[in-house]
């Protein structure tokens, strides 16, 4: 005889498999959805003569720029596993003809687009009960990757495929650089003309609010049929965003709907997030940076907590985190927004940073600021923003590529004087 507590354990076990492989079934269908790949069509592989011959060196500094740590796919082989095996060298030389008839051919080996998806609760949703709640992370095989780091080398060094306007994982290129240049050409022509803007494929246009909207409508269509004939699908749901950038918008011009490919009327809003970065139809960045300031004072009332006087964490490790968790968020994408900062909000920001320094320090409430930003070696905000401004610049001149779309705007980022005021900032803090 099974006891009935023994009956209520397996129940409850079913039933949170059941439940289990329900909600895996439909965060597949929601993120996953299969689409029509229609009649398998054959390619003729030919000799792609635009691209060099594949050397061992390449492969040597692929392999070097991998993690050993970083997470395998579904063949368990890590970076440190490959790395070790290419020391062998009959393996060697195997891999090295593979990947050199890849590059050769153009080809991606089948075996190696399989992959592990795994599902990442998106933190702050309201409701985990909708699929769209969670992020699919994709676990591709090492192999794979290395293979992937050779095409988009050698793709950067003979532009023979990607677009010199695509601002993504490219070095030379960075990921508010998309942002920048957005920026920077709307600024550089408000002259009264409003401007469209698409958060998703990212589409832009000029002219009057109507007519804008019907360019937006039409190049969207033709997004969606381009995306339709390449097996996938752009996505038009709540994280398509729809924003007319002007100074002046007339009750009329708010009316005007854009319509989607599916039919649906999408109302213009007044801010959308691009990046990270929260942009309002002004341009004057005053809700991204009083939520980051926000964010901000978040994160330094959960350090506050771990240090102190007589216990805790040590000053000197507590300074280490606000450096490495709170900054980051406040400076983030700094080069876009900082000539709109307020005097207030400049204010709010050496409030929030005297918080910590008394945590750094453990000092008295009636402490001088000076003092704590001498002993904790950090700089107050008011001085360190212009400091960051002309690092910043100091960046997109040096390291900059060449085809970079936003080396037509470097000198109106920060003035020369600035970074020469600003030189000697940098000694004693990092």
């Amino acid at each position: 005889m099974i006891p009935l507590y023994h009956k209520l354990e397996k129940k409850m076990e079913l039933s949170l498999l059941l439940l289990t492989k329900k909600k895996r079934h439909e965060i597949w269908k929601a993120l996953l959805p299969e689409i029509d790949h229609g009649l398998d069509r054959e390619f003729e592989i030919d000799d792609d003569s635009r691209w060099p011959k594949l050397e061992f060196d390449e492969v040597d500094s692929a392999l070097a720029d991998t993690p050993n740590d970083k997470a395998p796919g579904d063949d368990g082989i890590t970076g440190k596993v490959l790395k070790m095996a290419w020391l062998n060298k009959d393996f060697k030389e195997r891999f090295f003809k593979l990947l050199q008839a890849c590059v050769k051919f153009g080809y991606h080996p089948k075996v190696w687009r399989h992959g592990i998806i795994v599902v990442i609760p998106k933190p702050k949703k309201p409701d985990y009960s909708k699929p769209r709640a969670y992020r699919p992370i994709s676990l591709l095989k090492i192999p794979s990757k290395v293979l992937e780091k050779l095409y988009k080398k050698n793709d950067q060094a003979y532009n023979t495929l990607t677009s010199t306007r695509a601002i993504w994982g490219r070095q030379g290129y960075c990921a508010t650089d998309a942002v920048l240049e957005l920026v920077q050409r709307i600024e550089t022509k408000w002259g009264g003309t409003p401007f469209g803007f698409i958060d998703d494929v990212t589409i832009t246009v000029e002219g009057k609010i109507e007519e804008n909207t019907k360019s937006l409508s039409n190049i969207l269509e033709k997004c969606c049929n381009w995306a339709k004939s390449r097996m996938t699908k752009i996505d038009l749901g709540d994280k398509l965003g729809f924003i007319h950038f002007t100074k002046n918008v007339k009750p009329k011009d708010e009316k005007v709907q854009l319509t989607l490919p599916n039919g649906e009327l999408r109302e213009p809003q007044k801010k959308v997030k691009l990046l990270g970065i929260t942009l309002n139809n002004l341009l004057d960045f005053k809700s991204h940076i009083l939520n980051k300031i926000n964010k901000a004072r978040k994160a330094v009332g959960a350090i506050w907590h771990l240090g102190g006087v007589q216990k805790g964490m040590r000053g000197s490790a507590v300074r280490s985190l606000y450096i490495a968790c709170v900054r980051p968020i406040v400076e983030y994408g700094l080069e876009i927004w900082h000539h709109k900062i307020l005097k207030g909000e400049i204010h709010k920001l050496e409030v929030m940073q005297n918080m910590a320094l008394r945590r750094i320090v453990g000092a008295y409430r009636t402490t001088p600021i000076a003092v704590l930003q001498k002993e904790a070696g950090i700089m107050p905000y008011s001085i360190r923003l212009k400091f960051m401004e002309a690092r910043k610049a100091i960046r997109l001149h040096l390291n900059i590529s060449k085809t970079n779309p936003i080396n037509g705007h470097l000198l109106t980022l920060i003035e020369i004087s600035n970074c020469k005021a600003n030189h000697a900032l940098h000694i004693g803090e990092r």
